[in-house]
């Protein structure tokens, strides 16, 4: 995602496709799906309507429609993607029997 590119306001949807790193099966061996549920209700609560959307394994499209005009996409992604990476760590931590 090019960051310091500031997206139009004029079409507010857009699709959006993130994906673990190196194509890791992280969210199947983390059993994260969940994280993304909760990342579409904090988008919800920001007026953004997820559209639709796939949960793959090792990556996530979604189709994000904007009711306001002024939002700033690369902030919603990169914070989303930020906070269901910090929880994906902790689970694999876990799993691994790693002490913090």
């Amino acid at each position: 995602m090019a960051v310091k590119f500031k997206h139009s306001n004029t079409y507010t949807m857009y699709f959006c496709t993130f994906t673990c790193y190196d194509w890791l099966h992280l969210f199947e061996q983390t059993n994260s799906y969940d994280l993304v549920y909760n990342w579409f209700s904090i988008l919800k609560k920001k007026s953004v309507d997820v559209v639709a959307y796939v949960i793959m394994p090792n990556h996530v499209h979604c189709i994000l429609n904007f009711q306001d005009e002024n939002f700033n996409l690369n902030k919603i992604v990169s914070n989303g993607k930020r906070f269901m990476a910090y929880e994906i760590i902790i689970v694999l931590k876990q799993k691994m029997n790693i002490k913090y």
